[in-house]
């Protein structure tokens, strides 16, 4: 079971700057892989990711300033625009209305840069070469010796570009979490990206393989009712129990509208307008931290008071939950709009399953 791990880095102004002109050529070949499909499109032919990824070496050399990022960061980009296209055929063919089609990025959008198979490193403070390759990672970590790690000790993780700077892209975490979180119990990392939020922090994202347990039917069950105010349980005995499901966004709502008016009359790009800018980000990523960790706590309760091995959940949609439909009342457009500030149907249930 692959899960993921995000940890924040703080880079150097110089890495900043590195990480954004590696950004940049990643943005521009998406946008000029879109445009390729948009053209071919128009024309009444198709091009596929395989013809573009061939096009690589082509572009490299009529555009040499792509040769400074991964050969696999650009291939992760191509993957994620054809993996765009076939999301959108997908809600097209099931009667989606409302889907569109991949849009182009912006200049002040931080291209998420993923390193897939190859192209990073990770060692520690001991001088261990703990993976430098997803698809290599039998280690020492993974023998009989394990090491012993303090919360002063250190791993680091280091990704490869050809940058004219050879400026070195080397971030510290703490050993110990690392360790207690993946080390000690992955077979394989899988990936590692390097990723901005809308609050302008920078963070890894480790991707790696946990063995499943086998599973053990003990004929024991939990079914799940989850809504928006309140998750409603019963077990295979009859026991039934509500959970109240708290709304940190009822609390940050109103404080975000009041942001969003002021942003909304405000200059474009001026000092004002960037400090509300970097107000608003800072509430609704707080708004979201709040209802990330209430699930986290809730659903760990969850697993550790039930003795069922299968939960059920019901089959929901949660777009089509929100999705407004003709002679909705004020109550309803209130349920919907509290069902897309929840996010709790898919991750809610995700939670249950790690």
């Amino acid at each position: 079971m692959y899960q993921t791990l995000l940890v924040r880095i703080i880079p150097t102004s110089q890495q900043e700057e590195l990480l954004w002109i590696l950004s940049e050529k990643c943005r521009l070949l998406y946008n000029f892989a879109l445009a390729e499909r948009k053209d071919a499109y128009s024309n009444g032919t198709k091009i596929s990711y395989i013809k573009q990824q061939n096009d690589l070496p082509n572009t490299k050399k009529q555009y040499p300033e792509y040769k400074w990022v991964y050969s696999k960061v650009l291939q992760s980009v191509l993957k994620r625009l054809d993996a765009n296209y076939k999301s959108f055929f997908s809600l097209k063919k099931n009667g989606d209305e409302n889907a569109r089609p991949p849009k182009y990025r912006g200049v002040d959008y931080f291209f998420t840069m993923t390193y897939n198979q190859s192209g990073f490193e990770i060692t520690d403070s001991k001088s261990n070469k703990i993976a430098y390759n997803s698809t290599d990672t039998t280690n020492y970590l993974y023998g009989a010796d394990k090491p012993e790690y303090t919360e002063d000790d250190e791993v680091f993780i280091s990704f490869s570009h050809n940058h004219p700077s050879g400026l070195e892209l080397k971030f510290g975490l703490p050993a110990k979490i690392l360790y207690d979180r993946i080390l000690r119990v992955a077979d394989e990392i899988a990936q590692v990206g390097i990723y901005q939020k809308k609050d302008g922090g920078y963070y890894l994202s480790i991707t790696y393989n946990v063995p499943c347990l086998d599973f053990k039917h003990n004929d024991k069950y939990l079914a799940m009712d989850i809504g928006v105010s309140k998750h409603t349980m019963v077990d295979s005995d009859g026991n039934l129990r509500e959970m109240i499901n708290k709304r940190p966004d009822k609390y940050w709502e109103p404080k975000i509208q009041q942001i969003q008016s002021r942003l909304d009359h405000c200059k474009r790009y001026s000092k004002k307008w960037y400090r509300l800018k970097r107000n608003l980000n800072r509430m609704k990523q707080k708004s979201s931290n709040q209802l990330k960790d209430f699930q986290h706590k809730k659903t760990r309760n969850i697993i550790d008071n039930t003795d069922a091995n299968v939960i059920i959940i019901g089959d929901l949609s949660a777009k089509q939950m929100a999705s407004s439909k003709k002679g909705d009342k004020k109550s309803d457009k209130s349920t919907h709009r509290g069902t897309h500030n929840s996010a709790h149907i898919s991750r809610f249930a995700q939670f249950l399953t790690l």
